[in-house]
């Protein structure tokens, strides 16, 4: 058995003050194995990045946890996706511009597509995603495999419509990790009509705990708050947890909860989303220009 992440990769910078702090790999689905890799679980990240520094930077942050990334593809039309993170007083504020030069380093369609990834997965796989894009629909469609879903922005399902999103959904989950705004953005649409099909769905809160829907009960747990560095990744690592549970354990909510809470107290008192699983990578600029994009990994980082 394997863990699956399906998705094109993306490097986060880390800025203070509009001072680089450094770099790593991001996004949900590859934050998600990175986890679980480090748990000792055996990991896979299916995905596609550009031929460039950034691109190797985000393979070589899952190769340091042990992902295997054989799978992913090196592509020379694009350059990486960035996010920039900028820490503020009272959290981060993530956006795709650079906080210095402006400049936007992104691109929408997922570069893999569904005939790759099917011929490259085995029947007890699980598949981990974090969109409802028309690939994973494919993919979701011509295979077999238990999967589980990260849904964390509403942005996405806006220009989706109706019919597609029940479509997609009727492709049963075996976990759907929900935030609790796109939940009630789904109840709002869709008029309080339950549209997802998932053996257990987690309705996260953030600091006010979660609500978990198994078995056809509804369990809601509180947290108890801990001391905060840096809350960026906490909720990739309590999926990740919540995963490594339901899939390796005699599962119950109590036990998983707490374990859960437990990672993500781990998390948030690191830098960056993966800094409690290994450090940022520090980098150095090249020439004159804005360091988001010309730079190179300092010696021995």
């Amino acid at each position: 058995m394997r863990f699956i992440s399906i998705g094109d990769l993306v490097l986060d910078y880390y800025f203070k003050n509009n001072i680089l702090l450094g770099v790593d790999g991001g996004i949900s689905v590859h934050n998600i194995v990175a986890n679980l890799s480090y748990k000792g679980m055996k990991t896979c990240a299916i995905g596609a990045c550009g031929n460039d520094i950034k691109g190797e930077i985000c393979i070589r942050s899952l190769n340091d946890l042990k992902v295997d990334t054989s799978l992913i593809k090196k592509c020379s039309q694009v350059k990486t996706r960035s996010i920039y993170i900028s820490f503020i007083d009272d959290g981060f504020i993530s956006k795709r511009k650079c906080p210095i030069c402006e400049k936007k380093e992104w691109y929408d369609e997922q570069l893999i597509d569904k005939k790759y990834v099917i011929n490259n997965i085995n029947k007890n796989d699980i598949l981990i995603f974090a969109n409802i894009n028309e690939t994973n629909k494919d993919i979701l469609k011509d295979c077999n495999n238990k999967a589980v879903i990260d849904l964390g922005h509403k942005n996405e399902f806006e220009k989706y419509d109706d019919k597609y999103i029940i479509d997609f959904f009727k492709r049963r989950f075996e976990i759907i990790n929900i935030n609790e705004k796109v939940y009630d953005y789904f109840k709002e649409r869709f008029n309080n009509k339950n549209i997802f099909n998932g053996e257990l769905i987690i309705i996260t809160k953030g600091k006010n705990g979660a609500d978990f829907i198994y078995k056809n009960k509804t369990i809601t747990k509180k947290l108890i708050p801990s001391k905060e560095i840096d809350s960026n990744g906490a909720g990739d690592a309590f999926f990740s947890s919540i995963i490594y549970d339901y899939f390796t354990d005699n599962f119950s909510i109590d036990s998983a909860f707490n374990n859960a809470t437990k990672l993500t107290s781990t998390v948030v008192s690191s830098l960056g989303a993966r800094g409690h699983l290994h450090n940022i990578y520090k980098v150095d600029k090249i020439d004159n220009n804005c360091i988001c994009t010309d730079f190179k990994i300092k010696r021995g980082e």
